[in-house]
């Protein structure tokens, strides 16, 4: 300490630094993914999940964390039917959050599952599944998908500059 931040212009000087870089949700990496993204894909269901297009629709939710369980019990006060996509054959939330996903009528837990293709027009309108030792993939009508499975830190910008771990975020020292 300080830490020494360095522009163009001129070098700055500050015993604390707070960096808000923010993080981007991670995604499947499917061929059609980008022109679904916001046309029936989102990664917060808190964001979109409440708006018109999704109302009394069957929706769907990818992961098995508490984020995603918890997205997926939202999602039913507004779609008309939830599916959980879990690539595992159980659940990584915390057993409360286990428990209100499987108690709940509104949402199908897929097990050892997960989305190969997605498919519509201007708009998604289905997923099509592959599950784990079964030869034959389904599809599955959904008007929206909502990733949950995880984020990454936007401190690419840092990088050779702070001690960042492997996934990226920033290692941090007593102070």
């Amino acid at each position: 300490r300080p830490f020494q931040i360095k522009t163009k212009e001129k070098s700055l000087f500050t015993n604390s630094l707070i960096i808000a870089t923010g993080a981007k949700a991670n995604r499947l990496e499917l061929k059609n993914e980008k022109k679904f993204w916001s046309a029936g894909i989102s990664a917060c269901a808190i964001c979109d999940g409440t708006t018109p297009q999704f109302r009394k629709e069957e929706l769907a939710v990818v992961g098995g964390g508490d984020s995603a369980c918890e997205e997926a019990v939202y999602l039913t006060k507004f779609g008309s039917h939830v599916h959980l996509i879990v690539r595992s054959n159980k659940l990584k939330a915390s057993a409360a959050m286990a428990d209100r996903v499987r108690s709940n009528t509104q949402i199908t837990v897929h097990w050892e599952t997960e989305i190969i293709d997605l498919q519509g027009d201007s708009w998604l309108k289905s997923v099509k599944l592959k599950q784990k030792d079964v030869e034959k993939n389904i599809s599955l009508s959904v008007k929206g998908v909502f990733y949950a499975i995880g984020h990454s830190p936007n401190t690419g910008i840092l990088k050779n500059q702070l001690n960042l771990d492997k996934s990226g975020y920033i290692i941090t020292e007593p102070g």
